[in-house]
This record gives C-alpha cells, sequence and structure tokens, in this order.
C-alpha cells in the first residue's frame, strides 16, 4: 500500500539533517516597529529532515509547489547501496511553504532544470513533478577485481502528488522514460509543457526528444547524435532551442565554448541548424548559471560571459561578448566584445578578494556587464564604450592585502 510504506532511505539516520523554508511578504508594507525602531515583517517557516546522505540539495519553484531534492542511498535485498534522489514538495499558499508530500527517484539531479511541475488539465486536476536523474555507474569485485559492473543510466521519472483525499503524503511513481545514454551521464535537461529535452554525453552528445503528453507513459521521441554537449538548453520559441556547451570531436576531446540552434519542429527528428565555437580554451559562467545568459529575442543578440585562456599575445580574454544568433542569417557571428580585463593593470591593480558574478543588464539600448571586479555600460548596437568603473581602483598595493584576478 503507497499510502502507508515507509520510503526506502527512511534509517534510524534520517533525522540528521534539517532543511528549513522561510517565506515572508517583499511587498508588506513594513509600517511596524519593534522596541529598538527595526522594521518588522511577518514571516512563516516549514521544515523537513533528510536523510543522512543528502550532501547536495537543488531547489526548485513553480508559481504553486516548492520541491526541494537531496541525494541519498538505500540498501536493496542483495546488501547493495542504490544512489537515489529524495523529494520534498512543498505548497505555495498565500506567500507561505506547507510542507506537502514526499517521494524519491532512483538516480541524482543535475540542477533544477532537471524538476518540473505540472498540472495536465486534458487528463486529470492533480500535480506531477518530472525529474531527470543520472544513475551512475556501479563498481565492484569480479574474481577478485575492483571493476565497473554495470554501466550509468539515465532515466526521465513522473511522479503524481497525493490529493487532499487521499491521506497520504508520499508521491506515487507512475511513469518512467529511459534508454537514454547508456554509460554517458545527463549535461542538461529542459521539460516545457508535455514536452521534454535531455542531452547525455560521454564521446558524443545525443540531443533527446521526449513526449510527456501521458505522465503515466512518457518516452522517447527523437534522437540526435552530435559532437559535444550542451549544458544548458532555453527555449527561443516552441521550434527552436538555443544551447550553450562545448563543442568536441569524434573522440570526446573538448575543442571549445559552443552556441547551438536546434530545429524542434519535427520533434521524432531534431536537426541542429546554426553552430559557433568559439576555438582554444574557453568557457562561460553562463554553461553553469543561467542567470549569466542573457537572450534578447527581439534583436536575437545573446550576451554571454566568456573566458579564454592561452599564452599567446592577443589569445587571451575574459569579459563578455554579444553575439547575433539570428537562425535566419547564414551563420550566428560575433558583434562585438566587452573586456573586463587588462592583464597588465594586474602589475598595478591590488585586487579585492570579494568579486561579482558574470550578470548582464539591458536597458535603453546598453548593455551594462559585472564580472569580478569591474562594471562597464556599453551601447549595444554599436559596441562603443559609454563608462567603466573599477572598483578597486583605490586599493593601495603597499598597505591592503591584494588578491590575484580569478579567472573565467
Amino acid at each position: 500500500d503507497n499510502s502507508t510504506r515507509p520510503l526506502s532511505f527512511t534509517t534510524e539516520g534520517v533525522l540528521n539533517g534539517y532543511v528549513q523554508v522561510h517565506s515572508f511578504d517583499i511587498q508588506e508594507s513594513f509600517q511596524d516597529v519593534n522596541e529598538v525602531g527595526n522594521s518588522i515583517v511577518s514571516t512563516s517557516h516549514s521544515g523537513v529532515f533528510l536523510p543522512t546522505a543528502s550532501y547536495t540539495h537543488t531547489i526548485y519553484s513553480s508559481a504553486t509547489k516548492l520541491i526541494v531534492s537531496g541525494n541519498a542511498y538505500s540498501e536493496n535485498d542483495n546488501n547493495e547501496w542504490q544512489e537515489r534522489t529524495v523529494l520534498f514538495a512543498f505548497d505555495l499558499i498565500g506567500g507561505k511553504a506547507v510542507a506537502h508530500s514526499v517521494g524519491e527517484v532512483p538516480g541524482s539531479v543535475l540542477n533544477q532544470f532537471s524538476m518540473d511541475h505540472m498540472k495536465y488539465d486534458n487528463f486529470d486536476d492533480s500535480d506531477y513533478i518530472r525529474v531527470a536523474t543520472t544513475t551512475w555507474a556501479q563498481f565492484g569485485l569480479v574474481d577478485d577485481v575492483w571493476t565497473q559492473i554495470e554501466d550509468s543510466t539515465n532515466q526521465v521519472t513522473v511522479l503524481k502528488l497525493p490529493n487532499a483525499e487521499s491521506n497520504s503524503t508520499l508521491m506515487e511513481v507512475i511513469g518512467v522514460a529511459s534508454g537514454m545514454g547508456l554509460g554517458e551521464r545527463i549535461y542538461s535537461a529542459r521539460f516545457i509543457d508535455e514536452k521534454g529535452y535531455v542531452v547525455t554525453f560521454r564521446t558524443i552528445d545525443p540531443f533527446y526528444t521526449l513526449n510527456l503528453t501521458d505522465p503515466s507513459n512518457p518516452y522517447v521521441v527523437g534522437e540526435l547524435k552530435i559532437p559535444g554537449f550542451s549544458n544548458y538548453l532555453h527555449p527561443v520559441n516552441d521550434d527552436l532551442i538555443l544551447a550553450l556547451g562545448q563543442d568536441a570531436n569524434d573522440n570526446g576531446v573538448i575543442l571549445g565554448l559552443q552556441i547551438a540552434m536546434f530545429n524542434v519542429s519535427n520533434f521524432t527528428h531534431p536537426t541542429q541548424i546554426q553552430k559557433y565555437v568559439e576555438t582554444g580554451y574557453s568557457s562561460s559562467d553562463a554553461q553553469y548559471e543561467h542567470k549569466a545568459f542573457r537572450y534578447l529575442p527581439e534583436s536575437k543578440l545573446l550576451i554571454l560571459p566568456l573566458y579564454i585562456y592561452s599564452h599567446n599575445a592577443g589569445g587571451y580574454f575574459d569579459g563578455f561578448v554579444v553575439y547575433d544568433v539570428d537562425e535566419s542569417k547564414t551563420a550566428f557571428s560575433k558583434k562585438f566584445e566587452i573586456s573586463h580585463r587588462n592583464k597588465d593593470e594586474d602589475k598595478t591593480t591590488c585586487w579585492d578578494s570579494a568579486y561579482l558574478p558574470s550578470r548582464s543588464l539591458v536597458f535603453d539600448s546598453k548593455v551594462t556587464t559585472t564580472k569580478q571586479h569591474t562594471v562597464l555600460s556599453h551601447d549595444l548596437s554599436s559596441g562603443s564604450k559609454q563608462w567603466a568603473l573599477n572598483l578597486d581602483s583605490e586599493r593601495d598595493m603597499n598597505s591592503d592585502k591584494c588578491w590575484f584576478w580569478i579567472g573565467g
């Protein structure tokens, strides 16, 4: 009976970890003050205990649900420990997070885009969670030799959340789509309504499309095998997915930062219609932090932080690039660069240990970028610099503690 069955990870160590969710209304007037004159804001708190092995946590939120996930391990009947992801769901009601239900799926999630909350209006009135996970390869002794005994696997699991009438707090697994990237791991995932996208990688990049129309029967529809991989998938419209990752050769050797566009109008046969590669040892913070990724749909410009490491003169770069990613043109192109670091300044500048994350803002046809210790503004059309601010310009190399500029 799923309504009363304890989850497999619930051992005596489950109380070793605890997560709290604090909620408050940011639009509250703050008119009340306490005895020392500080403003008072009303808050609510909700918490859950986590299994001992939950050393990583991922947070996902929709308009009505908050999902907290953590890694755990469960022991099967053969005394083998299996990797699991534990999911805790909270209802978001009136500015408060109220604990709702708990569930588990095999493997581990990559990031928040590996989870998704969905209500199927044409199916029933229940809430569903879709989760993309990788179950890592298993190792063991074979003839007294420590070796791999199982390949890694990847899957998308659909869980049904209990409704108020069920008197249960356990999610129910009702559908699984498997068979993606045997021996590989998930590098990116994205759920968009009744469609799903998963990228796995080891030596090539299978780009999978999934039909999630029926939550009890999710399945892989299409597969595109190309070199390299994508870390982040950004929907441009119903037919186009903009992807950021790394290019690679047929042997899986990384070649440099890659921007690609996928056409998914034929869901069974997705195609890559554009590709731009920054050659050399190049990477972007936006591969792992989507807040550093800025796509402008009207002008079809992409603004990314870029780091290129090179000992050659003119090969090094640390800043931002504005790309033209208009899919109707012959090819993607670089519009202009925004350099945030002049290596010659390292000899005369005392950098602080604090630094800014890589972010871009666009307002009134101007792009403002922050990276490490500088803030710059440029005209988005011409690329001309409007102003620059070095936050560490007044630090003294003789009296202040100085740090290296952290590249990347």
